[in-house]
């Protein structure tokens, strides 16, 4: 990132990727949300960081 040639983030989803996923069902994308916060949907078997804090306080997720 700090170089010419560096970068510090990938690139993101491949574009042909996005082409082979049109026309799947919106159930394959989007999902319910954490067991703390079920009103955030998840995506693509992720959650969004903003449950994070409530799913510490609810015991869901601890560090070791």
């Amino acid at each position: 990132m700090n170089s010419p040639a560096g970068r510090g983030f990938t690139l993101g989803f491949p574009r042909d990727g996005r082409r082979a996923l049109r026309g799947l069902p919106a159930e394959m994308f989007f999902h319910q949300g954490p067991p703390s916060r079920p009103d955030l949907p998840g995506f693509l078997g992720e959650w969004p960081c903003a449950a994070l804090p409530s799913e510490i306080a609810a015991g869901n997720i601890r560090a070791c």
